[in-house]
């Protein structure tokens, strides 16, 4: 989300959200308050968006990728499901939301992956889980998002236990 340099909203959600984490961990909440407040903080970034967008399909395309945020979605599927072009689709997306199809996926995908990061033993089988190539492409991923890897989220969350 850091990508989108451009939008000043996008930047603070992404703080606001790496900030959330480190404060849930900091002050022992359980991972299932820690998920809520940044679902909470998403769902209000999601919702400035609403407001200014002038398109309709393009709320319809973001309701569409939330609901199936746990795999990857063809842009030309999700095109042809709100009545556009590809490219039209590609392009309005990116005119309203600030950032790209690609990374928006991206995004959803670190969001759900973030429970199960926090359970399982190995970030490899979390990677593989959510359709990332390897476990450096989610590593490299998830610290571009929220600052830190997720094997320091991991041992950061075990050591406020």
């Amino acid at each position: 989300m850091t990508h989108a340099a451009s939008s000043s909203e996008l930047t603070q959600c992404s703080l606001a959200i790496a900030n959330l984490v480190r404060a849930s961990i900091n002050a022992l909440k359980p991972a299932s308050e820690m998920l809520m407040d940044i679902e909470q903080c998403f769902d209000n970034y999601i919702a400035t968006l609403v407001p200014t967008m002038q398109e309709p399909r393009i709320n319809q395309a973001l309701v569409l990728l939330q609901e199936n945020a746990m795999k990857i979605t063809a842009a030309h599927d999700i095109a042809e499901q709100v009545g556009l072009s590809t490219s039209r689709f590609l392009h309005l997306f990116k005119q309203h939301t600030q950032i790209t199809y690609r990374r928006f996926q991206l995004w959803l995908k670190l969001m759900a992956s973030i429970d199960q990061l926090l359970i399982a033993n190995s970030i490899t089988d979390v990677a593989y889980c959510y359709g990332f190539s390897d476990s450096a492409h989610y590593s490299r991923t998830f610290k571009e998002c929220f600052g830190f890897s997720p094997k320091a989220f991991k041992i950061m969350y075990i050591q406020r236990k």
